[in-house]
């Protein structure tokens, strides 16, 4: 707060927020906007606390080392790093093994997926395009910014 000149900074004493504590940005005679960095820094540290006081630390057990089935060595090889989620995808991934005791995966269903939804998006906007877009700004500005949102939904979804 000290950062800011003296005539940006104020308060609102009616609702406890006490003088020198708002950054004011003024553009006439009345206020713009405010904001309060240090009821923020406070508001942040009772929420925070009080997400402490009912959650707590949360309770954590113990349990022996497993290494795949495998004796426990001093070394942590890369199979036993790997095997635990090897084991959980088996049937997402869909692989077995094969000839000579190596895994070999049947389908990628991500990438199958990847590859469905992206044909339906293209189809869906080639449709939009020819229906609606004919000629007409827009439109046209309509569906990039549909087109826009949904790519970031999928992009943030996936």
């Amino acid at each position: 707060m000290y950062l800011v000149p003296i005539t940006f900074r104020g308060g609102v004493p009616s609702v406890l927020v006490f003088n020198g504590l708002i950054i004011e940005s003024k553009f006439s005679a009345a206020d713009f906007g405010l904001v309060s960095p240090d009821y923020i820094i406070s508001l942040i540290a009772v929420f925070s606390l009080a997400g402490y006081a009912v959650f707590r630390k949360p309770n954590t057990r113990i349990a022996d080392t497993w290494n795949s089935g495998r004796e426990i060595t001093s070394e942590y090889t890369s199979f036993a790093y790997a095997n635990n989620i090897r084991l959980m995808l088996r049937r997402i991934l869909r692989t077995r093994t094969g000839a000579d005791n190596h895994t070999v995966s049947v389908i990628d269903v991500f990438w199958l997926a990847m590859n469905l939804i992206a044909a339906g998006y293209r189809k869906s906007c080639m449709v939009f395009s020819r229906k609606f877009m004919n000629s007409s700004i827009g439109w046209y500005m309509i569906y990039m910014i549909v087109a826009f949102m949904v790519t970031i939904i999928f992009a943030v979804a996936l």
